[in-house]
């Protein structure tokens, strides 16, 4: 039967995945060290790599890069245009 896999939390993997990234050890010995496959350990390395930039990212350029908010707020603005140009039709007609 097989084992259920165990919830690791963020704070083990980030010091296994730096553990990985520092080189003392191989990913291996990391991974016998603490009973795990060494395939996860290189998961959670390659995650910290690829996503660790967004820890220095200023608040203001994560706002910025969403790009639904720039659809949304397109949209906002064409519907305030429509009801000022409604608003303005309908005082002419009263």
């Amino acid at each position: 039967m097989a084992k259920p896999p165990q919830k690791r939390s963020a704070e083990f993997k980030l010091k296994l995945a730096l553990e990985a990234l520092k080189g003392d050890q191989t990913i291996t010995q990391i991974a016998s060290e603490h009973g795990m496959h060494p395939k996860q350990i290189r998961r959670w390395r390659d995650q910290l790599l690829i996503e660790g930039e967004e820890i220095f990212l200023h608040k203001t350029t994560q706002k910025c890069a969403d790009p639904d908010k720039e659809k949304l707020l397109h949209i906002i603005d064409q519907l305030s245009l429509e009801l000022e140009f409604l608003k303005k039709k309908l005082r002419r007609n009263t």
